[in-house]
């Protein structure tokens, strides 16, 4: 019985009669339609912004990265990082050509030597004494206030390491 009323109800539906307010119906289709439309576009356009902003956060990291690198250690290894800084000339030793570390390490950037190089705080007996300060005593000293010291010493330390990737030759 209720298998039958349900036949006739769409039946009646599909009459001539029933087209307006079938047309409702599809109206109300089509606004939903529309609705997960802009939503979706809504969606899609955030997720590439997120594309975009997070090049353009590892741009402000390099920018950082250049703007340390040129305050700590620019004056002994110069601006472009060939070891032609002011200081340069009045040291014994000549500072490393920064852009040279790829080439050195058969192409491939060696990323935590250099980490280990700018924080100084692991000496390798073998390799004689640094003529390099020790920065992440300095860094850490600097960041004395902050939270977490040792933390942002590192953090300051990698970020230059990640510039002088950039600008390897």
């Amino acid at each position: 019985m209720i298998a039958s009323i349900r036949y006739t109800k769409c039946l009646a539906m599909l009459s001539d009669d029933s087209w307006p307010r079938m047309g409702v119906l599809w109206k109300h289709d089509t606004k939903e339609r529309l609705m997960i439309t802009k939503l979706t576009i809504t969606a899609a356009a955030i997720v590439l912004g997120m594309g975009i902003v997070r090049p353009l956060s590892w741009a402000a990291e390099g920018d950082q990265g250049r703007a340390y690198y040129l305050r700590y250690c620019g004056s002994c290894h110069g601006v472009e990082g060939k070891g032609d800084g002011t200081v340069s000339r009045s040291l014994n030793v000549k500072p490393a050509d920064l852009t040279q570390l790829r080439k050195k390490n058969k192409g491939v950037f060696p990323l935590e030597k250099v980490i280990t190089t700018i924080d100084g705080k692991t000496r390798i007996g073998a390799h004689g004494e640094s003529k390099m300060p020790v920065w992440g005593e300095i860094f850490e000293k600097e960041a004395s206030a902050q939270k977490e010291p040792a933390t942002t010493s590192a953090a300051r330390v990698k970020v230059i390491a990640e510039y002088l990737s950039t600008i390897q030759r």
